[in-house]
Parts: C-alpha cells; structure tokens; sequence
C-alpha cells in the first residue's frame, strides 16, 4: 500500500503507518501525563494524568509492531506509568496534607513555620503573605 501512495505522490517522503503514529502520540501524551501529575491537575476531580497515562498505556499497547515496541511506543508507554505514579503520590500527599491541618497542633506548627518563612521575603510580599493567610 505504501509503495503506492509512493507512486501516487511523487516527491514525497514515505507515509507513516498507523502504528507509528500511535506510538508518536503515546509519546505525547505520556509527557502529557507527567507534567499534569507535576501540576496536579484534575478532570472532574480526577487526577488528569490518570486519564492521560491510560490514554497513553493503551495507545502504547496499539502501537506494538509484531509483538515489539517501536522506541516512541515504549518511551511512551513508560511516562505514561511514571506520570500515573507520580501524580499517585501527589493526590495522596495532597489529601494527607488536607486532613493533617484538621489537626490544631500540627495546623499550629505549619502556621509557624510559614511566619518564619515570611520574615525572610521583602515587606510587600509579607504583606501580601499576612493579608492572605490572616497570619
């Protein structure tokens, strides 16, 4: 069949097949699904790089050339996991970081810690600091 595509398409380079193209946008959104765990971004409360590395795994997965990953299928397929564990983490950090400031104590301890940190930035940001947290 690409041979003639070729013929009918003088000039032009030869034609991606279908597997190349999912294993180039395994790729994408596999990188895709890093950067939203990093930003902990969410779809309708769901983390998106979940959505985004199944997306990625399953292209990944469709991409596979006769039992064997292409180099863009595989690098694909792996930030595809890296960015669902990755933003594993950060949900869990983020939900352990929300129920420990039920804690007075610990709330208390972080309230302090920040009061430390805003001493070192320059008097419009600490303002701007102590306006918003009511420190």
């Amino acid at each position: 069949m690409n041979t003639l595509y070729n013929k009918l398409r003088p000039g032009k380079g030869p034609v991606m097949s279908r597997e190349e193209i999912m294993a180039q946008f395994s790729l994408l959104i596999g990188i895709w699904s890093v950067i939203s765990s990093i930003c902990c971004y969410t779809i309708s409360g769901i983390p998106a790089s979940y959505i985004l590395g199944l997306i990625g795994i399953t292209l990944a997965l469709l991409s596979k050339q006769g039992g064997k990953f292409s180099t863009k299928g595989r690098i694909g397929f792996i930030c595809s996991i890296v960015g669902i564990i990755v933003g594993l983490l950060m949900y869990f950090m983020l939900v352990f970081t929300l129920q420990s400031m039920k804690d007075p104590a610990l709330r208390q301890q972080i309230m302090d810690m920040l009061r430390q940190q805003i001493q070192v930035l320059p008097a419009d940001l600490q303002q701007a600091f102590t306006d918003m947290y009511g420190l």
